[in-house]
C-alpha cells in the first residue's frame, strides 16, 4: 500500500515536472502544489527526471510496457500467491485478476481466453 502511494506520488511529480517544461516555465522554481520538502530537494527531483539515466530507463519501460498483452490487477504477487491468499480455484482467480473494478476484462483477448479456459474446464471436470 505505501509503495503504491509512494509509486503515483512520484508519477504525479513527474508529470507535474513535464507539464511545467512543455509550457516553458522553469519546473525548479514551482513546486508542486503539497510539496513539503525543501527546495533542494525539489531541485534533485527536477534534475533526476531530466537525467539521461531516468530518460532512458522511461522509455525503455514504455516499450516493455506497450508489449504486455494481457493486464492483471494482481500487482507484484503472483499467480499462485493471489490464489491462495483470496482461496480462488485456477479459473476464478484467473477471471479476478484479469477484471477490473467493475467486473469488465482487462482485454477482449483475456475475455476470450477466459471462455475458452470455462470450455475447458467443463470437458475434463
Amino acid at each position: 500500500m505505501a509503495a503504491n502511494r509512494y509509486r503515483d506520488r512520484r508519477c504525479r511529480l513527474h508529470k507535474y515536472c513535464n507539464e511545467l517544461q512543455a509550457k516553458g516555465i522553469d519546473h525548479v522554481t514551482q513546486p508542486y502544489r503539497n510539496w513539503a520538502g525543501s527546495s533542494d530537494d525539489w531541485r534533485w527531483l527536477c534534475e533526476h527526471f531530466g537525467s539521461e539515466a531516468f530518460q532512458r530507463r522511461s522509455e525503455a519501460n514504455k516499450v516493455n510496457r506497450s508489449k504486455i498483452d494481457s493486464i492483471h490487477t494482481q500487482g507484484s504477487a503472483s499467480f499462485a500467491q493471489g490464489m491462495k491468499r483470496m482461496g480462488l480455484s485456477g479459473v476464478d482467480a484467473y477471471a479476478k485478476f484479469y477484471q477490473n473494478k467493475s467486473g469488465e476484462f482487462a482485454t477482449e483477448e483475456v475475455r476470450q481466453h477466459h471462455v475458452s479456459i470455462i470450455t475447458l474446464h467443463f470437458e475434463y471436470f
